[in-house]
């Protein structure tokens, strides 16, 4: 479960979050949408914990969180498949559960001799986790209007 009570932010001195409360269920599922800069990564990443609100309460009852940056963050001397496997192996996760896991996700998410740079690292946000942040693949650019923005 995730809860945020009046949760305000501000990058020096200038509100990009104002009382923001918002309760999400175990399966439930949010879309955030807006125009660029309007701080639906603000929100996500004082969600996730990598920021801290300048005012009001993030409670996360979450055993796992994965993180899917906006930007490519994959090891590229690394195959599609063990960037996948990455966090299994950071998470201590056995040799065979990290094979057999992201062998399904190749699989399943159609990433065999995988190439686009968001797809092995949504992949790996598959891997079984409570918490996901994901982010989509078309940064920089306003889906209420669809024009590229400098931001």
């Amino acid at each position: 479960m995730l809860t945020l009570e009046s949760v305000s932010h501000a990058f020096g001195g200038h509100p990009v979050l104002e009382d923001i409360d918002l309760r999400l269920e175990p399966g439930q599922v949010l879309a955030i949408v807006g125009r660029s800069g309007c701080g639906k990564t603000t929100l996500l990443q004082i969600a996730s914990g990598l920021l801290s609100p300048t005012r009001g309460r993030v409670e996360k009852r979450f055993r796992r969180l994965a993180y899917v940056f906006q930007e490519p963050r994959l090891l590229p001397w690394r195959t599609a498949w063990q960037n996948i496997a990455f966090g299994l192996k950071a998470m201590g996760a056995p040799p065979a559960e990290q094979r057999r896991v992201a062998s399904a996700l190749i699989e399943r998410l159609g990433l065999a001799g995988a190439g686009p740079h968001h797809r092995p690292g949504a992949a790996g946000a598959h891997a079984p986790h409570r918490c996901r942040r994901l982010r989509p693949p078309h940064r920089g650019r306003d889906l209420a209007t669809g024009r590229r923005s400098l931001s």
